[in-house]
């Protein structure tokens, strides 16, 4: 006998509007209303609404909260303050990935993770029976409703002030009492408001009467492949590691969290394999489960609105795993070629003064990852190697490598750049500089492009 599947509080209103309604983890929710690319592009465009209240909320709080979610996540809690938020993962003693999650931190020693739908009992079991004395988790997730407003017009729209990526605070809409988070799954700029479920209906009439475009889970999915975010049960699973899956830089390796050690050795030894982003050189969609024959197969694949061709990402042998390098894509019995892609083209900026070089990345790079959230920054004292990955920048869009134009030992990071990373966005030639160099081959500096060249390169592209 086949399960009954869940309703939000919106189902009403997602019947009302003509949306066609699918099982998705359980739930039964809105895959389309006009379509997915018209939604897609009022994102990317305008502003659209997507009714995320099957994501699961629970809520851990009491005086040893802090200590255990340190203990029980990968990224580093101890660096969010109240009225923060953080991107991280729940990982088994093998390093796999249980979970994606975004940790939100409020006054008195209480949390609230936004967990996956697949995943909300999943996680929920893990805390819980790992639950230590002066902490409680609960499952709050039936609660409230989750309304996600997203695209460059959101907080225009909704007549909410600016705030920081990855904040969160409360606020209202048209009456609506809401907690709005400065997060989202798309690229764009928005929001994610929580309320009380019975305020639901409120919410979500009073955000389409502002002119956001409703939207379903099709354009939540192309959207969040445009930029290369991962999906639990896709990309990532408990079977594949944060390293491999390239999620390394929300993992604070220097602290102790479940599958730490594992993944310490993956980082030191290098992954087996490297979870890529591609597009199709030739007309074809690719979709999940679809082989590529230099090894591996198709994670996650679609039809990009934006790019108006396919795109995927996949994990292939490490070896191969470059930008640029060809693949070949099994697509229903017919060979398709494809490319692997990177979020954005290394952009880096060097200041030569006598055998010393400051480092930075450049006002294109800056403006095509958007907001910086993040700097995981090398060690002083740790060798740099030309044209490979020094770091990562994290911002509201997707995650970069840092690339060195040169060879050289770190004698200084900017430690604004560590602990305000929209420094960076504000002003990336001058205090937000990345690292301070002394260069171990001086001659390299020959083959760095002058200021003038590379004016004329960005102009190419």
């Amino acid at each position: 006998m086949a399960a009954t599947l869940k309703r939000t509080p919106l189902f009403e209103r997602h019947v009302a509007l003509g949306a066609r309604m699918v099982p998705f983890a359980g739930w039964e929710m809105p895959v389309q209303y006009e379509g997915v690319i018209p939604e897609h592009r009022a994102v990317r465009s305008d502003c659209g609404a997507f009714d995320v209240s099957h994501m699961g909320q629970i809520h851990v709080d009491g005086p040893t909260a802090q200590a255990f979610l340190q203990e029980m996540l990968s990224n580093d809690v101890d660096r969010v303050g109240d009225g923060e938020a953080q991107y991280t993962l729940l990982t088994n003693e093998r390093g796999g990935i249980v979970d994606d999650l975004i940790v939100y931190r409020f006054a008195h020693g209480q949390f609230l993770l936004v967990v996956n739908a697949s995943n909300r009992e999943t996680d929920y079991e893990w805390l819980k029976e790992r639950e230590p004395r002066g902490c409680e988790v609960r499952d709050a997730s039936d609660e409230y409703a989750l309304v996600a407003v997203q695209g460059p017009r959101s907080l225009e729209r909704l007549g909410l002030p600016e705030a920081p990526a990855f904040t969160h605070a409360m606020g209202e809409v048209d009456g609506v009492e809401v907690l709005v988070c400065r997060t989202g799954y798309t690229g764009e700029l928005g929001v994610e408001l929580s309320c009380p479920a019975e305020d639901a209906t409120a919410l979500w009439d009073a955000v389409l009467a502002r002119g956001a475009v409703p939207c379903g889970l099709g354009a939540r999915d192309t959207l969040r492949l445009e930029v290369c975010y991962p999906l639990h049960g896709n990309d990532i699973t408990p079977e594949t590691d944060a390293i491999s899956a390239g999620l390394g830089w929300a993992c604070k390796l220097d602290t102790e969290f479940t599958g730490a050690d594992e993944l310490r050795r993956i980082r030191e030894e290098g992954p087996a394999e490297k979870l890529v982003a591609f597009v199709m050189e030739e007309r074809a969609i690719p979709r999940q489960g679809m082989p590529i024959l230099e090894g591996g197969e198709v994670t996650s694949g679609t039809h990009s609105p934006t790019l108006e061709r396919g795109i995927g990402m996949g994990y292939v042998p490490a070896g191969i795993a470059a930008s640029g390098h060809e693949l070949t894509i099994d697509v229903r019995g017919r060979q398709r070629r494809a490319r692997i892609v990177e979020n954005h083209p290394e952009h880096d900026w060097a200041r030569i003064v006598d055998d010393e070089a400051v480092l930075g990345i450049t006002w294109h790079a800056q403006d095509a990852l958007g907001e910086l959230v993040h700097f995981e920054a090398p060690e002083a004292g740790s060798n740099l190697a030309k044209d490979e990955a020094y770091g990562e920048v994290e911002s509201v869009k997707a995650v970069s490598d840092v690339v060195s134009p040169l060879s050289g030992e770190v004698l200084e990071v900017n430690q604004k750049a560590v602990d305000e990373p929209e420094t960076v966005n504000e002003d990336p030639y001058g205090d937000g500089w990345l690292v301070r160099i002394r260069m171990s081959d001086p001659s390299e500096v020959d083959g760095l492009m002058n200021v003038e060249a590379y004016r004329a390169h960005v102009a190419e592209q």
